[in-house]
């Protein structure tokens, strides 16, 4: 009995090629917690100076961490490109950009599927001994827009 040694022709290895789907992925960590956006979602990233500014928001704040403090160790500002107008973000430990293929990621259970659509955390994966949790933040944007809306809405 002989072993088969056929090799795949090139239509194969094309097919083959075609199942590896990736995206580029924005690295970065806030007091210690890893996260992942797409990095198509930004358009520019500069050093925190310092400045106060009414159109530059938090990264906690806007995904309403629970903690009393939060500490920003290397503090960077992401602009995010939106449809309407860039948004401007304080993020911390900017890690990499780097590419993941889609089949490293776990999809959240459907348990958590109404604190995915508060938080626009979509799935996780691992990465250096860490779990990363992939954050769409235009989902965020538009939920954090929602918000302000019924707040708006029930005081008046």
């Amino acid at each position: 009995m002989t072993a088969d040694l056929t090799f795949p022709d090139m239509e194969n290895q094309a097919n083959h090629k075609k199942l590896y789907v990736s995206m580029n992925l924005f690295l970065f960590a806030v007091n210690g917690i890893f996260f992942a956006m797409d990095a198509d979602q930004i358009s520019d990233i500069t050093p925190y100076h310092g400045e106060i500014d009414p159109n530059l928001h938090w990264f906690h704040q806007k995904l309403d961490y629970r903690i009393q403090e939060v500490n920003y160790v290397s503090p960077v500002v992401i602009t995010l490109k939106t449809v309407t107008t860039p948004y401007r973000l304080v993020i911390d430990a900017m890690e990499d950009i780097a590419e993941l293929n889609i089949n490293d990621i776990s999809l959240l259970p459907k348990l958590l599927e109404p604190w995915t659509h508060q938080t626009g955390i979509w799935g996780v994966f691992h990465r250096k001994n860490n779990l990363v949790l992939i954050l769409d933040f235009e989902q965020l944007l538009q939920i954090n827009k929602l918000a302000v809306a019924q707040t708006i809405a029930i005081s008046n």
